[in-house]
Order: structure tokens, then sequence, then C-alpha cells
């Protein structure tokens, strides 16, 4: 058994604990809406294992939000960075971006935040934020940033640990909804599981190169059955890029695994839109950095109105033998196991495997002959008459 302490800071400053057990083997929710002292409130959190149990969590938000409905997540930081790195910002037309920032440290915390458009051009804020305590940049209200793409560097400046988050909220070619991710660190290598064109579904990747030196980038797109469809780009130093891969011919109608490869690292980020009925919206991720062995997913749900689906990625030459362990809010396990061929994908439907209907699930997924894959998840929903869609890469140790 997990003893948890979980730590909600609001935007005020005010503090809420709470504490719960979370039996091995089960998945538990913590609805923040049934805490009192948390309704109609803004707030970041801390999830801590008291007793050293090891656990995974991931943040899961339904929205109304200035007329704008939908849903996003992701996954938890394990830990405070003096840097977090985002590709994607928008504030262009009906799109809305905005930073979270979090310091759970005692000490106050000051630091920059440097904001660069498609051509290089930047702009650098400064702020403070309290010791345990929150800030909010609502990016729309700086004047550079309005009616701009951009991508953001958040650096601590006093050596104080932070946390942040990026949210975007937004109609797009007649889809409204949100998504949200976790930031990052410049890497030299990206993975993505999940990325479609297929239907009515769009597919961006953002690139952000944060040197001062220019990047050569090489785009390895896998729409399965073995086939490798290559790409390579180029981006300035400084500068962010958009790959809009509906306007890759091979790749149109098509449903794929990415992996990024480049000489310089850089930070990047998989973004995708969907309409599929009432359920529609958009949901974000940031990729992986290597194919791990064992992955693990805290978010999951079906039900009439929600999916689930599960995509591996296995882009080694060899046969990657999966284990899918999903966990349920009782404690009991169901099973499922399949074979990915090298250089290929597989998508879960949760919904579709017996006795996963009509529940919430956590899962760990795992190459049991040692052939590392990359993992994610995502899903849509209803309520009401409002839809929405959420998405995460799993957390591996």
């Amino acid at each position: 058994m997990s003893q948890i302490r979980a730590t909600f800071i609001k935007s005020g400053g005010e503090k809420i604990v709470k504490r719960y057990n979370v039996r091995a083997g089960h998945r538990y929710t913590i609805k923040a809406n049934s805490i009192t002292a948390l309704k109609s409130s803004g707030f970041s959190t801390k999830i801590e294992s008291i007793n050293g149990v090891g656990i995974v969590a991931e943040r899961l938000t339904r929205f109304r939000y200035h007329g704008k409905t939908g849903g996003h997540s992701t996954i938890g930081a394990s830990s405070v960075s003096r840097f977090w790195y985002f590709a994607e910002g928008n504030n262009r037309g009906d799109f809305e971006t905005i930073l979270t920032v979090y310091n759970p440290s005692t000490r106050a915390a000051e630091f920059s935040a440097t904001f660069t458009g498609p051509k290089g051009a930047s702009i650098i804020r400064t702020y403070q934020i309290n010791a345990e305590s929150r800030k909010k940049i609502v990016t729309k209200n700086i004047s550079f940033l309005r009616r701009r793409k951009f991508a953001t560097k958040i650096k601590s400046q006093n050596g104080v640990g932070l946390v942040v988050e990026r949210s975007m909220y937004f109609r797009f070619k007649g889809i409204e909804g949100g998504h949200s991710t976790i930031g990052t660190s410049p890497s030299k290598r990206w993975l993505f599981a999940e990325a479609q064109t297929a239907g009515k579904v769009s597919t961006k990747l953002l690139i952000s190169n944060p040197s001062g030196n220019k990047v050569s980038l090489r785009a390895e797109f896998y729409p399965g059955g073995g086939q490798r469809i290559i790409k390579r780009y180029s981006i300035g130093p400084r500068r962010r890029r958009e790959i809009g891969v509906d306007g890759i011919a091979a790749l149109q109608a098509s449903k794929m695994s990415i992996k990024l490869q480049s000489n310089r690292a850089v930070v990047a980020e998989r973004v995708m839109y969907f309409r599929n009925g009432k359920k529609e919206g958009g949901h974000v991720s940031v990729g992986a950095k290597r194919p791990l062995p064992t992955w693990y997913l805290a978010e999951g749900e079906t039900g009439p109105r929600s999916n689930a689906v599960i995509s591996i990625f296995n882009p080694g030459l060899n046969q990657a033998k999966i284990v899918i362990r999903f966990l349920k809010p009782t404690g009991s396990a169901i099973i499922k196991k399949l074979n990915i061929s090298g250089r290929s994908r597989a998508v879960i439907r949760v919904d579709a495997i017996a006795g996963l209907k009509d529940t919430e699930f956590a899962a760990v997924v795992t190459s049991v002959n040692g052939v590392s894959i990359v993992v994610d998840h995502s899903g849509s929903f209803v309520r009401g008459r409002a839809g929405g869609g959420n998405a995460s890469i799993g957390y591996s140790r």
C-alpha cells in the first residue's frame, strides 16, 4: 500500500493537504472538485508517497473556459528543474496560451521567460514567485506575443527548482477545445508513438531550436508494416518550426509513429486536432527521448461517452513481445499480450477488451523480451453537449 500526501497550492498561496491510501495494484482517482476548499479555484499539486512506495500520477482537467469546452491532461514532473522548454505556443486567431509556474520550494524564486517566434525574434520577461506558490502567465497579455506563434524557455535565475506546464485553448477549423503538457528539456532524439492524418484528424510537429546554431533534422515516419518514410528539415538558430504531417503526400490518410533525430538538441511536441461526431478537440504531448522496456500510464477511462487508446511504437529491428497489465479501481488486473514487429506500431483500443468497458484504469506496458518501446495514451469524451480529448506520453524510469 502507498500512503499518499497530496498538497494543493492555490493561487493566493493557501495550502490544503489531504492524505490517501492506495492499495497495491489499484488505480485511484482524487476528484479535486469534491474538496470544498478547492471549488472554483486554480491550484498546483504535489503528490508524494510518504512511505517510499513508488507511484505514477497524471492530472486530467475537463473545462469550460471563455466559451470553449474540452479536456486536457499531462503526466506529472518527477522532480523540479531550473530549466523548462516548450516548442508550442500560439495566440493567433482564436488560440490562447497560458503558462503555469509552480514553486514547491520554501524559498522564493526569480525566473525569466524567453519567448521566441518562428523568425528568431524574441523577448524576455522576468518574474518573481513566492515560496510554495504558483503563478499564471497569460501570454496574450504580452504585446509581443499577441497574434504570434512562439516557443518558450523558462529559467530559474536564483537556483530554485520549478515545475512548469503550458495550456492552450482554441477554436480551429470549426473545432474547439484545449490541450496541455508538462515542459521538457532539449534532446537530439524524440519519439512519438501516436500520429494520424486519417479521417478528420490532423497532426503537426512543433520543433524549437534553442541553440545559437543551425540544426539539421531527420524525421522518420512509420505508417506500419515496416515501412519508413524519411524527410529532412533545417531549423535556424533560436527559431521554431512547424511540420504539417498532413501536407506530406505519402502520409495522407495514415496512422503512424514518428522518430526525430537532429545534430543538435532541440525541443519537440506533437499536436493533434480531431472531430468524431460530438467528440472533438485536440491533444498534445512531448515526445520520449529514448525507448525503454517498461512504461506506466496512470490515466484511462472507457464508457458510453469515453474511449481510450494506447499506442505502442517499436523503433528497433527486432520483434517486441508485449504484456499490458491493466489495473482497475477495484484492484482486479486484466492482462493482454501481443507482439510488435520491428519498425512497427500497435494501437490498443481499450474499450474493446473484455472487462475494461465502462471503467477507469491504469496500465503497465512491458516488453518482456527486453526490446525497448515507446508508449503513450489518448482519449476522447462527451459530457453533455460538449466533447474533448486528452493525451500524454507514458512515464518510464
